[in-house]
């Protein structure tokens, strides 16, 4: 199903900036600080969502093909 890979992706990307500003916002409001943790947390969980990314592709990208061998046809009676 492409498009729960796609939604499962989405939601890898965006859940740990949503979690970063809220719990940034919410240590900035206790400490009075300015917006410092908001900006550091932020920022650490677009990387951690963009790092579940390329993670997630490497995972689901095919093996590589080792030099001097041919790249094989998927046999047509495994089915459609």
């Amino acid at each position: 199903m492409a498009s729960q890979d796609g939604l499962d992706l989405a939601i890898s990307m965006v859940s740990p900036m949503i979690f970063g500003l809220v719990v940034g916002l919410y240590l900035d409001k206790v400490f009075h600080t300015p917006p410092v943790f908001m900006l550091g947390l932020t920022l650490l969980g677009v990387a951690t969502g963009f790092w579940s990314i390329i993670k997630r592709a490497y995972n689901m990208a095919p093996p590589p093909i080792p030099p001097g061998e041919k790249k094989t046809k998927p046999d047509s009676s495994d089915g459609p």
